[in-house]
């Protein structure tokens, strides 16, 4: 995308006249751009010269020549993905360049504090020094989308002897500028919550993010505009270990666009018909730890996409597990169904009390539901008048369709899992009920680590 920034210019270091190589009464500007957020030469970027038609990318080492112009005053201008997800331009201010010489230009991506400091001035304090900026585009045509709303929302943990756990709901919202450029200011450093962003009738998913530590974090995010003919896309992929290793029979599921699909032996999958703009892909498989982040999906051309299943492990202290999966669950509306008194409802220290092998053991004993072993795996079924019902299972708040024997177990590591619910036919909330109404409802809830990479 070639459309300016409205953040600030980058200046240029002092230009320099050379004798040129040639002896052609030519010009030539020399320079380097570099990514002071990385510390590391910015690769890449496309480097545009006034009033030259055509354009030259900077090498591994961020430098770039552009030869053979006519003596005169020129402006230098940088373009990268990197400058546009900061709402950057950067670019030098005009300059002159006579026969035989040239110009040296050096080009630096702000530092971190100089963009904290650019987009939140005082606001930020020493609870709260971090910001999030970033983007927001129409997936058919990288245009800018103005005044689309932006929602941050986390929740603050505290943990003390004197008051044990206590949870803080917060949330933040802004509108885009005219440049499709968002930015939040005075975030916690170890915020994780969720980011969405919403368009007249057209909403993105939650998407999953986490400062890290970070003084600043910037997404890119899209959005379609219609609502009622939104394109569709390929998304292509593969499900690797943290070794490197493919994932052969992992599931690969968007939840919004009602897409599963299972690994091939190289690890690799194919969907088809996903909905255009912002999506959370999610990928699971028995013995890993569940993976979940944010893709941008375009009709103009397939995205590849590559998972990382991490060992499932336990890095925080007990508490605070039990104490962030309790505020999940009430996000999730678990713990306010749970005591309705409606279905049957198994919490984290059901599970650990239980100690299953796989989440159908859990079910084995509950009234109304039957589980049987058929070639494949195990199937689970309800009983209404005698008769075995369908099975409906949502997994985080989505649908996921096509189970086959087995897949459930293949799918859901009851380590992963934080609640559980199980409602007979007609029982279920109405947000999960199916047109029939007559099918055992299966609600899992887990929490799952962003591993996804475009």
């Amino acid at each position: 995308m070639r459309a300016v920034r409205a953040a600030f210019c980058a200046s240029a270091l002092p230009l320099v006249a050379v004798l040129a190589q040639s002896g052609a009464h030519s010009a030539r500007i020399v320079g380097v751009v570099s990514d002071s957020i990385n510390e590391r030469p910015l690769r890449g970027a496309e480097v545009v010269v006034s009033g030259v038609a055509t354009s030259v990318a900077t090498d591994s080492l961020g430098r770039f020549t552009v030869d053979s112009l006519t003596p005169g005053t020129y402006q230098v201008g940088v373009f990268h993905p990197l400058l546009e997800s900061l709402g950057v331009t950067l670019a030098t201010k005009p300059f002159s360049i006579g026969p035989d010489s040239a110009g040296v230009v050096n080009l630096s991506v702000p530092s971190v504090a100089t963009l904290v400091g650019r987009y939140c001035g005082t606001a930020q304090t020493a609870s709260t020094p971090s910001s999030m900026s970033g983007l927001v585009l129409d997936p058919e045509n990288d245009a800018p989308i103005a005044r689309a709303k932006v929602s941050l929302a986390w929740t603050e943990l505290t943990v003390s002897k004197e008051a044990g756990v206590t949870r803080t709901p917060h949330e933040l919202h802004t509108e885009t500028n005219s440049f499709g450029f968002f930015k939040l200011c005075a975030l916690p450093s170890d915020l994780t919550g969720t980011l969405q962003v919403s368009q007249g009738e057209v909403s993105t998913p939650e998407v999953p993010v986490s400062m890290n530590g970070a003084l600043l974090a910037f997404r890119t995010l899209s959005i379609s505009l219609n609502a009622e003919s939104r394109a569709t896309g390929v998304v292509t992929g593969h499900v690797f270990t943290e070794s490197g290793k493919p994932v052969t029979g992992a599931r690969v599921q968007i939840p919004v666009s009602g897409l599963s699909a299972v690994t091939r032996d190289d690890g690799g999958f194919r969907l088809t018909g996903v909905l255009t703009g912002t999506q959370v892909l999610i990928a699971m498989n028995l013995g890993f730890a569940t993976a979940a982040g944010p893709i941008n999906v375009t009709s103009r051309e397939p995205i590849d996409v590559l998972v990382t299943l991490a060992p499932k492990f336990n890095i925080l202290d007990p508490v605070l597990i039990m104490a962030r999966a309790d505020i999940a669950l009430d996000k999730s509306g678990f713990n306010k169904r749970k005591r309705t008194q409606f279905g049957k409802f198994f919490t984290r220290e059901d599970i650990d009390r239980s100690r299953p092998n796989y989440i159908s053991d859990m079910l084995k004993n509950v009234s109304g539901v039957t589980v049987s072993h058929e070639p494949g795996g195990v199937v689970i079924s309800g009983r209404n008048a005698g008769r075995n019902t369908c099975t409906t299972v949502f997994i985080d708040g989505f649908e996921v369709r096509d189970l086959y024997p087995g897949d459930l177990d293949m799918v859901v590591n009851p380590e992963d899992v934080i609640g559980l619910e199980v409602y007979g036919p007609y029982d279920a909330p109405a947000q999960f009920q199916k047109f029939d109404r007559g099918c055992l409802t299966l609600l899992v809830w887990r929490q799952v680590r962003s591993k996804v990479k475009n």
